[in-house]
């Protein structure tokens, strides 16, 4: 790890150091000048003289002090006193030598005390010195480390809101490509509904033509055997009229007569039209009938044309078609007068459930 990175994780320096800096220099710089002021009280040498007494004819003259005191910021070793030039002493004496002076020893102690003084001091300030250098460099890599933490954590949130917007990115194609799958699958179920519904659409189409078709052919041949059957029944109505003619009148009034009782070709047609909008037979009824059977019935009818009695001469094998059939006759009460005017006594006729 190097030195920087090391100094990322270093406390913060504290807010105060540069007060307490100062603060620090102030204090020693007020001791110093105390320590000063008293060193240069004490080395002062004092006014008065310090008298001796010879026991000689001619005492030798003292060297006088220097009087100058020392300076408090540079302390220099002290000159001695240049000496006086001797006065020569008569000859028969001798000259006793010089007392020691005790305020030139004090003074010459204080100077080297406060050599040793200045010397520590010197050397506190010194050290003060590279304190408050370390310090300082202590502090400008502090703020070069702080600075570039905020660096790196800047970097690190700019890094983190691009991935934030990758991711969002990302997410949102995924979201779109699902989106757009579910639309594709959508479509292709809505395109396959669509298909199955059309297709089951023209199966039901073709099954209604088939069974529309099979319905025109069975109803061809339905008209056919109605119309067989109706012209039948006109011939059995021709005969039994006639053979009650031939009883009543003479040979000569038999075709007439035969041929005035006669119902005409549109008679039955009108009867059903009469009797059918009184039919009731529900759609579910009407799904459960195979084919299209016929119901036939016999009428009886009095001359005004009131029905008198009805009778099923031949089911359609659908009991509830059978049963509406009858009901409907039951409801309608009177049938028509045929177009001469005649209102034949039995008349036989048959229903279909999808005509």
């Amino acid at each position: 790890m190097s030195q920087h990175e090391h100094l990322a994780f270093a406390p913060p320096a504290d807010p105060g150091f540069g007060r307490a800096l100062l603060l620090a220099l102030l204090v020693h710089f007020l001791l110093l000048l105390a320590l000063t002021w008293g060193v240069t009280w004490r080395s002062t040498p004092p006014d008065d003289a310090i008298e001796a007494e010879l026991w000689s004819a001619i005492p030798e003259p003292v060297a006088q002090r220097n009087e100058e005191p020392a300076r408090p910021s540079e302390v220099k070793p002290e000159t001695p006193p240049k000496p006086l030039e001797p006065v020569k002493p008569p000859p028969p004496s001798t000259a006793q030598p010089a007392l020691p002076d005790k305020a030139k020893i004090e003074a010459d102690l204080a100077i080297e005390k406060q050599k040793k003084k200045d010397a520590l001091e010197r050397d506190r300030q010194i050290e003060l010195e590279k304190k408050t250098a370390k310090a300082k460099e202590e502090e400008v890599r502090l703020k070069e480390a702080s600075a570039k933490k905020a660096e790196e954590e800047k970097e690190k949130k700019a890094a983190q809101e691009r991935e934030n917007i990758r991711r969002q990115e990302e997410k949102k194609r995924k979201d779109d490509e699902a989106r757009a799958k579910e639309e594709a699958k959508r479509k292709e179920e809505d395109e396959a509904k669509r298909l199955e519904e059309e297709s089951k659409h023209k199966e039901e189409t073709a099954k209604r033509k088939e069974e529309e078709a099979k319905r025109k052919e069975e109803e061809t041949k339905r008209l056919l055997e109605e119309k067989k059957e109706t012209e039948q029944r006109r011939q059995e109505q021709i005969k039994r009229l006639k053979g009650l003619g031939e009883a009543s009148t003479g040979p000569t009034d038999k075709a007439s007569a035969a041929k005035a009782s006669a119902p005409s070709g549109t008679y039955l047609g009108r009867l059903r039209a009469r009797v059918r909008p009184n039919i009731t037979f529900a759609d579910s009824q009407l799904q459960a009938v195979k084919g299209n059977p016929e119901a036939e019935v016999e009428v009886t009818c009095s001359a005004t044309g009131e029905i008198l009695s009805k009778k099923l001469t031949r089911s359609s094998g659908n009991t509830a078609w059978d049963e509406a059939v009858m009901n409907a006759i039951e409801k309608t009460g009177t049938l028509p007068r045929d177009e001469n005017g005649n209102m034949p006594p039995k008349i036989s006729f048959g229903f279909r459930p999808r005509d």
